[in-house]
């Protein structure tokens, strides 16, 4: 490593090769033009050999200076590449949090701004996936996951239940005239990835059902949310999903009849997670907002 000529000095060979200019070189690298030309002196006092020729304005590389100037400039790219890449990696206080789109863009991202004010040492990343989480592989510090809890060799902490209820557009409930659970059976149905599904909660309100009504199905909890906004019918919904567009009078809950769901929300992460500053923090913010009264967290 003794041998390697001052960094500075290859930075500012590689500009004067690539531009073949010492005054648009020197104004590329914020430096004098003189500052440059005593750069190069020192590179090729180091080497023992010239590397540019002058004439006039310009410079041209000799066929030594050529050859170096492919190995400069490969060097230095390899170095600019591998500072960007490890620039990228999370800082010690950047905290990733992996929860499913429809609870980071419902429930999560209103909240933001209030984890943000309380840990403002805290750099907060989400990561939104439907994928069990592998917190090794994937960089993340914890998770926020809807289930029945049965994951192996992890801390998981039960947060809060969930109730599950239809809603639907005012204008859609208003046009229709609902005015008991039955009539429901009369209109539009959308179908979600629910744990409890219309035959449940039709049980659950006294209605005997022998066939469903037909409805467009969708996995992603915000699309059928949407739907139901759009008045496109009536979905089965999460409580915790929907109450902020109960709450702004976007969706309305014809009937009170609610399901008690089969799962829950939990905080997931590795054992030894709990002992990082930033996973405490964010298990204590995400417990008390969910236990926030009147707030648009799940049933308890």
């Amino acid at each position: 490593m003794h041998e390697l000529p001052p960094l500075n000095s290859l930075r500012v060979f590689e500009a004067c090769a690539r531009i073949g200019n010492f005054t648009r070189a020197a104004g590329e690298l914020g430096l004098t033009q003189s500052a440059v030309s005593r750069q190069i002196q020192l590179l090729e006092s180091r080497l023992n050999l010239q590397l540019f020729r002058r004439k006039g304005r310009r410079v041209h590389l000799t066929q030594e200076g050529q050859d170096y100037q492919v190995v400069v400039r490969r060097a230095l790219e390899m170095i600019a590449d591998e500072t960007q890449r490890l620039s990228r990696k999370p800082r010690a206080d950047t905290l990733v949090v992996s929860t499913v789109p429809s609870f980071a863009v419902k429930w999560l991202a209103p909240r933001l701004q209030r984890f943000q004010h309380a840990n403002e040492d805290i750099d907060l990343r989400i990561s939104t996936s439907y994928e069990h989480t592998d917190f090794d592989r994937d960089g993340v510090d914890v998770a926020v996951r809807y289930g029945a809890g049965g994951w192996s060799d992890l801390h998981v902490e039960r947060l809060a239940e969930e109730l599950v209820f239809p809603v639907c557009g005012p204008g859609l409930a208003e046009r229709e005239g609902l005015q008991q659970p039955a009539d429901l059976l009369e209109m539009p149905l959308l179908h979600g990835e629910v744990t409890e599904g219309w035959s449940d909660w039709f049980r659950l309100a006294g209605v005997a059902v022998t066939t469903l009504p037909e409805g467009p199905r969708f996995k992603d909890s915000c699309a059928l949310i949407q739907a139901a906004i759009d008045g496109q019918g009536v979905t089965l919904a999460q409580r915790s999903l929907v109450e902020a567009d109960l709450r702004e009078g976007r969706l309305m809950q014809p009937f009170p009849t609610a399901i008690r769901s089969r799962h829950a929300y939990y905080l997931v992460c590795p054992p030894r997670a709990l002992r990082r500053a930033k996973v405490a923090a964010f298990r204590d913010w995400v417990g008390a907002e969910m236990a926030r009264p009147g707030d648009a967290g799940p049933g308890r």
